[in-house]
């Protein structure tokens, strides 16, 4: 049996956008991160970011710092599982249904440890983070987000789930 498990150590790309749901008795918060994790490679920097999904039960002490505290330029921490959830949505140019997916990094159980601010935006030699660092892919799957319902992750039935890494038909 194997364990699923990322690690990611990075910066916030924007403010946390947060959106409460669930059962009035059982009100839950889910946060969506874009982090960037960058490298130098022979004086050359490469940047990756990860979309970030954090469940939190609403009222908490920890629901409220995501919403206060998780700002564009903050270092974070981040342990979690990898999910790959596919859906359909209908192409803008055809009108036809197309196959949509997107690979994120879930965070249940909010508690402070999985999840941590480690400090600030660096002071140099980085640039600032902006609008148009993110790439248009990141940007098209936070709108197809906020369009849809977010799955609950204690739920056994979530909306549509495919295993991190069965990406069949996707071309470059």
């Amino acid at each position: 049996m194997g364990e699923n498990l990322v690690l990611l150590d990075g910066f916030l790309g924007r403010d946390a956008q947060c959106t409460e749901f669930g059962e009035k008795d059982n009100r839950r918060l889910v946060a969506n991160l874009n982090l960037a994790t960058s490298k130098v490679v022979n004086g050359e920097r490469y940047t990756e970011w990860h979309r970030i999904v954090v469940f939190s039960k609403l009222g908490t002490k920890m629901s409220n710092a995501l919403q206060e505290l998780y700002k564009k330029g903050k270092q974070v921490a981040v342990k979690g599982e990898l999910r790959t959830r596919a859906w359909k949505q209908d192409c803008s140019d055809c009108g036809k249904p197309q196959d949509r997916w997107s690979t994120e990094v879930h965070v249940t159980g909010f508690d402070g440890t999985r999840i941590r601010l480690l400090g600030s935006a660096p002071k140099q030699p980085e640039p600032p983070i902006t609008e148009s660092d993110i790439p248009p892919e990141v940007k098209a799957s936070d709108a197809d987000q906020q369009a849809r319902p977010y799955d609950d992750p204690k739920l056994d039935n979530p909306i549509s789930e495919k295993p991190a890494g069965s990406k069949k038909g996707k071309g470059k």
